[in-house]
């Protein structure tokens, strides 16, 4: 279960780097670590497989982080691959399916349980203290990864949803971005007028019909539940979805969201890169917070700033683990993978590399690490999740096996719409008809 407690950067200065003796051991260096974590695969060193999901920024940044582990420890090297987040969990399923998944994997928390429960994820709660260095992590954003006891992830940072808005814009067509106390329809007459006052080509909200993710903040406020139950089953009915989708074809008929091609085309190639926002043709979209400083990076003219989602007092979000790293259960180097992974979160050089690139850090050292030499677009993250933390209700229930699916159902059915002219009520019938699929496969 989440937490709510307040993600800070309390304190100045740089820290240790994280204990690697049996990374050391294993790389001729160093005496001091167990005989029994001098043996194995490990100890003549060898190639890591990493992949993970991003834009341009991102595998950047991923990248130097890899050559400053392979410079301090150069017995080692790495097989790395990155693409678009729908294209990488199709190719990762892909691997698992013919079980040849990398070594290390970006874990997202809608697709953790399905890989436990095929037993194709390490447990890696032997490694906490020594090789992950997790003794000052957010306990819940370790909790969040933990399953049956047992830790299946590290978190990468957190963030939560937010509605994210080209400030530069708004503040030229002479207006004030939303305050997230807005209801849906009040946030709809913001945007009819936002868009009367746009330039030609923009418009003022990014179709997010198709995301599971604002759909899950909207099902919350209607129900004050989950998404799903414990045991998998969908909470959400056909009525929530008619809503959702009606809600949205609203929107659409009163001319100020982007087209169903744009939307189709961003589901498909849905980076920071490739984002409406980033390419000029939408003023805001509903996104994850940590994209704030992905889209400012990429966007040098403008300034991108973080709301609250609409809805008014109706709390539907949630602070989540934005990505994990995990282990495949039959890595032949689970020692150094895993120390890999505590360089990567809590090492001061590797840390000031990443920044807020993945979310806030889980580890207070890495926090004070950041807080000294923050971009803007990291303060505003940092200052819009701290705000957040008492605006937000936390999520008790893992996503179940066949999430995925669902949400590929959620996008196919609600681009349906615009593209193919199906009406709200057959496309959220034909959604639900396979969602019910999905979570009985």
């Amino acid at each position: 279960m989440l937490t709510r407690r307040e993600f800070t950067a309390a304190g100045l200065g740089l820290v240790a780097s994280p204990s690697l003796l049996a990374l050391l051991d294993a790389c001729g260096g160093g005496s001091s670590a167990p005989a029994a974590r001098q043996t194995g695969p490990e100890a003549s060193g060898g190639k890591l497989q990493i992949a993970w999901w991003g834009g341009s920024d991102r595998a950047k940044r991923t990248q130097q982080v890899l050559d400053l582990f392979t410079r301090k420890y150069p017995k080692w090297s790495f097989d790395s691959s990155f693409t678009g987040f729908n294209a990488y969990w199709d190719k990762i399923n892909t691997q698992a399916a013919g079980g040849a998944l990398p070594d290390i994997i970006q874990m997202d928390m809608r697709y953790i349980g399905q890989f436990t429960q095929r037993s194709q994820l390490l447990d890696l709660t032997k490694y906490a203290d020594a090789e992950l260095n997790l003794g000052d992590f957010d306990r819940g954003q370790r909790e969040q990864a933990t399953i049956n006891g047992k830790l299946f992830g590290v978190s990468l940072g957190g963030n939560t949803q937010s509605l994210l808005y080209n400030q530069s814009v708004i503040q030229q067509a002479g207006m004030q971005p939303p305050t997230g106390k807005e209801s849906w329809e009040e946030f709809g007459s913001y945007c009819k007028q936002l868009q009367a006052k746009l330039p030609a080509g923009m418009a003022a909200l990014d179709d997010c019909s198709w995301d599971i993710t604002p759909f899950e903040v909207f099902v919350r406020q209607r129900t004050k539940k989950e998404l799903y139950t414990s045991d998998g089953k969908a909470v959400f009915t056909n009525g929530d979805a008619l809503a959702w989708f009606s809600l949205w074809q609203e929107y659409r008929s009163a001319g100020f969201i982007t087209p169903g091609t744009v939307a189709a085309a961003e589901n498909q190639q849905d980076t920071p890169d490739n984002s409406t926002i980033v390419l000029g043709k939408a003023a805001m979209r509903l996104q994850w917070s940590n994209f704030v400083g992905q889209y400012q990076v990429l966007m040098k003219n403008a300034s991108i700033g973080l709301a609250p989602h609409p809805g008014g007092a109706n709390i539907g979000t949630y602070i989540k683990v934005s990505q994990a790293f995990s282990l495949s259960a039959k890595t032949q180097y689970p020692q150094a993978a895993a120390a890999f992974i505590g360089f990567f979160v809590t090492d001061p050089d590797a840390v000031t590399v990443l920044g807020l690139d993945r979310g806030v850090p889980a580890s207070a050292k890495a926090r004070t690490t950041l807080a000294p030499n923050m971009t803007p677009a990291d303060k505003v993250q940092l200052d819009f999740v701290n705000a957040q933390v008492k605006n937000n209700r936390a999520k008790t229930v893992l996503d179940p096996t066949g999430a995925g699916e669902v949400q590929k159902a959620m996008a196919r059915n609600a681009l349906s719409i615009p593209l193919t002219k199906v009406s709200p009520a057959a496309a959220a019938e034909k959604f639900m008809s396979e969602v019910t699929k999905a979570l009985t496969a």
